[in-house]
């Protein structure tokens, strides 16, 4: 299983839907070991009835639902702070035992 679990919500598969999916992958491998976490996508626009069970209303929002507590972070995924604010670990240093 999955030390870290996240969902991501786009809205449809253009520029900005790409460019969240590679920033929030490029995070967890910055930041994370492989196997170390799960990232599920789910756009919005074809799946409205899971957007709307899990109240999403604006696009892109990361859910982590594991571990405990659940965080949600709503806007652009591009900085070090929303690397905080989702919970991931300091970055893993090259050469470091």
């Amino acid at each position: 299983m999955a030390r870290f679990r996240f969902t991501l919500y786009v809205a449809g598969s253009g520029p900005r839907a790409e460019a969240t999916q590679y920033e929030l992958r490029r995070l967890c491998a910055q930041r994370l070991s492989d196997g170390e976490y799960e990232i599920v996508v789910i756009d919005v626009l074809a799946a409205i009835d899971q957007a709307d069970a899990a109240r999403i209303i604006v696009t892109p929002t990361v859910r982590r639902t594991h571990p405990l507590p659940a965080v949600q972070i709503i806007g652009a995924i591009s900085s070090t702070e929303f690397a905080d604010a989702i919970g991931l670990p300091p970055e893993q240093q090259n050469g470091a035992s």
